[in-house]
């Protein structure tokens, strides 16, 4: 399965360069495209053909093409992650997490490879980049913006676990409840991250100790 998900993981790439290069030609003539769903991109550029020079149509048209291609087999790759991790005793363990997925479940259990090399769950955090960098200055320490050295793709994976959880997930929970004040006081960008954080260190605890997710007892250091 890991081929699989570094395959994904280079078809991602592939598709986002693609997104930026088509959304950059359109702004060339003046053209934005602006927001837009994934699964509407494709006839949201078409729709700006009309204020673009033919050839320049032509050549956005072959992107688009690749751009379809790519996303197709996006989709037939999470097909067989879906099957394969059926069959994967730690990847199913992670999925009773609520907002936790297949993909998620998978991508996180071959990033961290042996759990056991972790001497402390905290530490997982930091090792997707998750945890805040700390300033100090005299007797003052001053938690900064997160770092970042980690997986980027691991690390969007645990915020929309953490989304999923606070969005839309009905059931209550410590976890839930401790986003819920970060995102009042800082924002839901910021809540999403802690929360995806925590995610990470409960989720490393769970291959540890082989024990299934309790809705009720969903807090942890981080």
């Amino acid at each position: 399965m890991e081929i699989l998900l570094k395959s994904r993981k280079t078809l991602v790439h592939l598709t986002g360069i693609l997104k930026n290069t088509i959304r950059g030609f359109l702004k060339t003539y003046g053209v934005l495209l602006g927001d837009i769903l994934p699964k509407n991109f494709e006839e949201g550029v078409r729709k700006k053909f009309q204020k673009i020079p033919e050839e320049a149509a032509e050549g956005i048209e072959s992107l688009l093409k690749s751009f379809a291609a790519n996303s197709e087999q996006i989709k037939e790759i999470d097909k067989k992650v879906k099957m394969l991790s059926a069959e994967n005793e730690q990847v199913k363990l992670l999925m009773t997490i609520p907002g936790v997925g297949p993909l998620i479940a998978a991508s996180f259990v071959f990033n961290i490879g042996e759990a056991e090399r972790f001497k402390k769950s905290q530490s997982v955090g930091a090792y997707f980049g998750m945890s805040p960098r700390q300033y100090s200055s005299g007797e003052t320490v001053r938690m900064g913006k997160v770092s970042k050295s980690g997986d980027a793709d691991m690390r969007r994976h645990l915020t929309n676990a953490a989304m999923i959880l606070m969005t839309r997930t009905k059931s209550w929970c410590p976890l839930k409840a401790w986003g819920i004040k970060i995102a009042q006081k800082q924002g839901l960008r910021k809540a999403f991250m802690a929360v995806g954080r925590k995610l990470a260190v409960i989720m490393h605890r769970m291959l540890i100790t082989g024990e299934s997710f309790r809705f009720k007892n969903m807090e942890a250091k981080a």
